[in-house]
């Protein structure tokens, strides 16, 4: 028997949410958790432009905890208020899903 070497996926480009007003919207594939250097989580997102990868973020990502795979989702920037000592912008979102 032989063993291969198990390796993660790639992680193809991934966008952040950067604006007041941006909206997300698709089917949600898949949460990809512990990624990059600050242990982020990455929502990929079917939607109609194609298939697209977000980082997730602190306001974010306990609105998502109850977002499971292959809902369809909706994500809204609602406001970008606030900036942290090391100069990234606080954000606060809200998540609505199609029953």
């Amino acid at each position: 028997m032989a063993y291969e070497e198990v390796k993660p996926k790639p992680l193809e480009e991934t966008s952040s949410f950067n604006a007041e007003g941006q909206v997300v919207e698709g089917k949600l594939l898949e949460i990809r958790e512990d990624i990059g250097k600050n242990h982020s989580n990455v929502y990929v997102i079917e939607t109609k432009e194609g298939l697209k990868n977000f980082w997730g973020a602190n306001a974010l990502d306990p609105l998502m905890d109850n977002v499971s795979a292959g809902s369809k989702v909706k994500i809204t920037v609602l406001s970008m208020t606030h900036k942290f000592p090391n100069g990234r912008v606080g954000k606060n979102f809200k998540v609505e899903v199609d029953k």
